[in-house]
């Protein structure tokens, strides 16, 4: 019976022994089958270590280099591909020509566990991969997204008044149909209000809107009909409307900048999200209506509870909420820098929702993460810019990381730079001159291999020791998880797996991958291939080191990994289990 585990399993030791490297490895992933040391361990005269458990023996066999565990008649081996049971009286095709583990003096012999396959995230298809505003590069076909974020602002379509209408001046409708004829699905974000709808004129485009109150089908609930008349003017078109955009900034947060789009209270947000999606319903039923993305850091960081969680409360409490849906249809996040923000934030938010009776999709409209070091677009360091080499990393990072979380939707914030480099961030896939930067290659290998899949599975390798503490999600309010190796694992059902692994650590490593297909090639972060080294049962892949690290975070973390590289196997066959890697004894 193959088995694989999952990564992250605590287990009891005795007050006077312990396990030690291998032994506490394997002890660590099937501990009700291992029970505790009742001696420390010791060598044999053929080399081989011992250790005696209260369920059986712990054995290193110098031979195989592999380390096992056998309850009299089971044995339980940390081979190639992971961790595999078998009877004593059986053999692998790789260990062939080995002896039988020898039986334990004093077996204590235990139910057998049960052991399952428990991935730390697992999708059942990959998300819709997109760019914002893909539309303002011709080139961007080459990246294979199938979907794009517009910005409708209210203040420029009714810049005049309740009568004025430029959505076309806004939008050139001949470059709407060009991404439609190219199977893009556009999605449109609509916000900031025009001066003369303004409840409080001083906020200017950042005012709650008069009239809010209203209900949506009145003329005097300005919001609202233009809102509808957005969805009847483009239904057929642009069927999917987000709310608003990072809606959770307020006037003085830090590090908000420009960022503050919104001045109205929760409440007022909640009755923003409300009437839109009242007036788009009736105009196009089939309309999706999404929740206004938020960026979770700025809450977290001055202290409120995350904005998300606060309008679900709203929501909940609103006596019309369960028969529409609660008012949106779909969440959304803008989550920068960090691939492990990108999925503790999605199970964060999912269980936000279900315990408040919700289960809407996820979206990921935003994420990157910007550089200094472009000759072109200088900025300067700071605890958050990253080289253009590292940008390229975290994009196929993010990508992989918000397959396997579940986000329907993973956009990147955003095509071009839109000229706002010197104010802002360095923004785009490519400058504004059309030249690339080298996350457009990254992005493409990663929307190329990553799209199509029927099965998505993050299955890391686990550090020996836990250096920051109970790490997340043992330990739900830590921000730092405990990989030492990152793999996800894209399964088609045309029999192609692809693996994606990065190394989490400062040092160089030498990772085994399970091989299960007939062929296989190697792919780095440019698309270029290389040869794979076959070892037989599995294939070896050297990863870089990883180097970028926050200024608040413990020695030994590091929010984007080193250089991934993706194993590409052919021939695959259905149902082929999805193992952690494991570390090659060799120094790469």
């Amino acid at each position: 019976m193959l088995l694989t585990l999952s990564p992250a399993v605590s287990f009891g030791e005795s007050s006077v022994f312990s396990f030690q490297l291998g032994f506490k490895t394997l002890a660590g992933q099937i501990p009700d089958v291992v029970g505790t040391p009742l001696e420390d361990e010791h060598h044999e005269a053929n080399g081989d270590s011992l250790q005696q458990t209260t369920t059986g023996l712990m054995v290193w066999r110098k031979a195989d280099n592999w380390t096992a565990f056998t309850n009299g008649s089971r044995t339980w081996i940390n081979g190639p591909y992971g961790i595999q049971e078998r009877s004593n009286d059986d053999r692998f095709p790789w260990e062939a020509g080995q002896g039988s583990p020898p039986a334990p003096p004093k077996a204590q012999l235990s139910s057998q566990a049960a052991l399952t396959t428990v991935p730390v995230a697992s999708a059942s298809a990959s998300p819709g991969f997109g760019v914002a505003e893909a539309f303002r590069y011709d080139g961007s076909s080459q990246l294979g997204i199938n979907w794009e974020r517009i910005i409708f602002s209210w203040s420029d379509i009714q810049l005049g008044g309740p009568n004025d209408w430029r959505a076309d001046l806004t939008f050139p409708p001949a470059t709407l149909q060009k991404e439609l004829n190219r199977g893009m699905d556009v999605v449109g974000l609509l916000q900031f209000t025009p001066a003369w709808a303004a409840q409080n004129p001083g906020d200017g485009q950042r005012s709650v809107p008069r009239n809010l109150s209203a209900p949506a089908s009145s003329p005097d609930n300005y919001w609202a009909q233009f809102a509808g008349r957005m969805a009847a003017q483009y239904k057929g078109r642009i069927d999917k409307w987000v709310i608003w955009n990072e809606p959770e900034f307020k006037p003085g947060d830090p590090g908000a900048g420009q960022s503050a789009t919104w001045y109205g209270s929760d409440a007022d947000y909640y009755l923003l999200l409300k009437r839109a999606y009242q007036a788009i319903k009736a105009a196009n039923p089939n309309a999706t209506v999404i929740f206004g993305a938020t960026s979770y850091w700025v809450d977290i960081n001055t202290g409120r509870q995350p904005f998300f969680k606060r309008i679900l409360s709203l929501a909940a409490g609103d006596p019309e909420g369960p028969a529409n849906g609660y008012f949106f249809d779909a969440a959304a996040f803008n989550l920068y820098w960090c691939a492990d923000d990108i999925l503790r934030v999605y199970d964060e938010m999912r269980d936000a929702m279900r315990a408040k009776g919700m289960d809407k999709p996820i979206w990921l409209t935003e994420t990157n993460a910007m550089p200094y070091d472009d000759p072109a677009t200088p900025k300067g360091t700071n605890s958050q810019r990253v080289t253009m080499q590292q940008q390229a990393d975290f994009a196929i990072q993010a990508l992989a990381i918000a397959s396997a979380a579940g986000y329907q939707r993973v956009g990147w914030y955003r095509m071009t730079d839109g000229n706002i480099w010197k104010d802002q961030e360095v923004w785009g896939l490519v400058r504004d001159d059309g030249s690339k930067r080298p996350v457009f290659d990254a992005f493409k290998t990663a929307v190329g291999l990553f799209s199509g899949a029927s099965k998505v599975s993050f299955v890391p390798l686990v550090r020996p020791d836990q250096p920051f503490g109970t790490p997340w999600p043992q330990d739900p309010g830590s921000y730092y998880p405990n990989w030492q190796v990152y793999q996800v694992v894209f399964d088609r059902p045309d029999g192609r797996r692809v693996t994606a692994v990065w190394n989490a650590t400062d040092t160089p490593l030498r990772v085994r991958v399970p091989k299960w297909g007939t062929g296989a090639t190697l792919v780095d972060k440019t698309g270029a291939q290389q040869p794979v080294a076959d070892a037989g049962a599995f294939y070896v892949v050297d990863i870089a080191p990883a180097s970028v690290k926050g200024p608040m975070d413990p020695d030994g973390y590091h929010y984007i990994g080193g250089a991934p590289m993706m194993l590409v196997e052919t021939g695959v066959p259905a149902g082929a289990a999805v193992q952690a890697p494991t570390l090659d004894g060799a120094t790469p």
